[in-house]
């Protein structure tokens, strides 16, 4: 049942957010996507009865802010693209109800065997919607199968293979922190292959990000309070990590 669930659930996020992005500039799509880790954090808060302090808040703030600075150049807000924005925060309640799922999942199956059910049964739900709103279901041209399939490999297997493996070792709160990563990595690819220029604001907010991430994911990590019970450091082990911590 919670593969099955795992798979409509990752189906909806990513339906979600790709038609967020044709109604509303990428901007605001990713800036709402990206409020995940707040739905995770009050999930894991009022369901799971998980505490965190105050640096652990005041990071995640930061790394929000920053990721938001790292889109504020971009952000334009019309009456017409409310739908869209609606669409996305909807996708970053999606992908928070899949990261605890799967993070329930992880106690039971291997990460492996995690994602092919999810593929399967999140292809098997996007496919109706795809017959109705598309013309065309396949690439018609070499490179475009070229996308596609490195796509689903460098995106779906390695990227959500590494989360799902992640997921047994800490929380899913931490998992959706980490992925404020993205736009950062994003664009720091996007200089490197497209000679995109970075703007102060861009470079605010990676250092918003990496400031953020630091104060919550370090203090929780070295408190032990987001990793998982099956997985306990050790006190030699917590006491070398700590020291890693200038």
């Amino acid at each position: 049942m919670l593969l099955l669930c795992a798979g409509i659930f990752w189906a909806a996020t990513l339906s979600l957010f790709a038609w967020s992005l044709t109604q509303t500039s990428v901007a605001i799509s990713v800036i709402l996507h990206n409020l995940a880790p707040i739905f995770t954090t009050v999930t894991a808060c009022l369901l799971f009865r998980q505490n965190f302090d105050r640096p652990f808040f005041i990071g995640m703030v930061i790394a929000i802010g920053g990721a938001i600075m790292i889109e504020v150049e971009e952000l334009h807000i019309a009456p017409s693209q409310f739908q869209g924005g609606l669409a996305a925060i909807g996708s970053a309640i999606l992908l928070t109800a899949y990261l605890l799922t799967v993070e329930k999942l992880r106690s039971k199956f291997d990460p492996m065997t995690i994602q092919l059910w999810i593929c399967a049964i999140a292809s098997l739900t996007i496919f109706p919607i795809l017959l109705v709103t598309q013309d065309g279901l396949f690439p018609s041209s070499v490179n475009g199968w070229l996308c596609v399939t490195s796509l689903a490999f460098l995106c779906q297997v390695v990227g959500q293979g590494l989360i799902t493996y992640s997921l047994a070792r800490f929380s899913s709160v931490i998992v959706s922190l980490v992925r404020l990563l993205a736009p950062v990595l994003g664009s720091v690819y996007a200089l490197a292959i497209f000679s995109e220029r970075l703007s102060f604001s861009n470079c605010l907010g990676f250092t918003g990000v990496l400031i953020g991430l630091y104060l919550a994911v370090s203090n929780q990590v070295v408190n032990n309070s987001l990793m998982k019970p099956n997985f306990p450091l050790k006190h030699k082990e917590l006491t070398l990590f700590t020291k890693s911590f200038p």
